[in-house]
């Protein structure tokens, strides 16, 4: 994105903060963090999203602050920081489950599931998935759509292979053909599933920042370790490990055995980091059949 783009986005911000405009401060604060997420500058949406915060806080807009939530949750669990995306996550749903709904249910319930699929909940997160899909349909912007594709970990996992594909074809159609922005969920999916061909279309054209646009070069070429690198580039830690797992197997379907261990033992310490006990069981498993 044009340097010009942020630098309009933070002199609307500067205005909403001398009128005290807590709307326009927490709206502006959003945009700037979407804006550098697209380009792959998670640190600096990081700071964003927790300066919108502070203002939104300060000025009394409290109500505000839950789509703030959902966007910090997001963020941290990218960044591998999950409890704090828990924290974030399980108080915004409470006061979803108490009858106070929100578009960012979607994304709240969706994210949550994927992080209790790792942590070994496979029925919790799948009752969350339900619950943050039929949201994010309800809503049926491309935004909220964008969202279902943290399922496909918890499809792609429990093998429900044909469930991922006609969700791919989904997304495809009312997402990615004009919204592709970034490289995480969705990107990984189609490279598990084969569909490259897919994948290479929606990046062709599309408005995403050079740090993602590498990480889809290096899943396009089935090279997992430069992918890994890549996320690791951009801080994407969460992203990182998935993508140093999926290597690890590859490398030893080539007959890799030590760099296997090298990318399975990485893949590990972060999942040991955020008791991601479903991934660690399968990594694990992996580690003694390479033995």
């Amino acid at each position: 994105m044009p340097d010009t783009d942020i630098a309009v986005i933070k002199r609307g911000i500067e205005i909403a903060l001398r009128m005290d405009d807590v709307q326009q401060i927490q709206r502006g604060y959003n945009n700037l963090g979407e804006r550098m997420w697209t380009e792959g500058d998670l640190e600096g949406a990081l700071e964003s999203y927790e300066a919108g915060r502070r203002s939104t806080y300060r000025l009394g807009g409290h109500a505000l602050l839950r789509w703030l939530d959902a966007q910090q949750a997001w963020a941290f669990h990218c960044v591998g920081e999950w409890d704090p995306a828990l924290a974030l996550l399980d108080g915004f749903l409470a006061e979803s489950d108490a009858g106070a709904l929100h578009y960012q249910d979607q994304l709240a319930r969706l994210l949550r599931a994927q992080m209790r699929y790792g942590r070994g909940d496979v029925d919790g997160a799948f009752e969350d998935a339900e619950l943050g899909a039929a949201a994010a349909r309800e809503a049926g912007d491309p935004q909220a759509l964008l969202s279902l594709e943290l399922s496909f970990p918890l499809l792609i996992g429990e093998g429900r292979i044909d469930e991922a594909n006609r969700l791919l074809d989904e997304l495809y159609a009312a997402v990615y053909a004009e919204n592709f922005v970034y490289a995480m969920d969705g990107p990984l999916a189609m490279a598990d599933l084969g569909r490259v061909d897919a994948l290479r279309a929606a990046v062709e054209g599309a408005a995403i920042g050079e740090p993602w646009r590498l990480v889809v070069g290096a899943l396009l070429q089935g090279d997992y370790v430069t992918a890994a690198d890549r996320y690791a580039d951009v801080g994407a830690r969460t992203y990182e490990a998935h993508s140093r797992f999926r290597a690890a197997k590859r490398l030893l379907d080539q007959g890799q055995q030590a760099a296997a261990t090298e990318q399975l033992g990485r893949a590990l310490a972060f999942y040991r980091s955020v008791g991601a006990t479903r991934y660690i069981r399968d990594g694990e498993a992996l580690l003694r059949a390479s033995a």
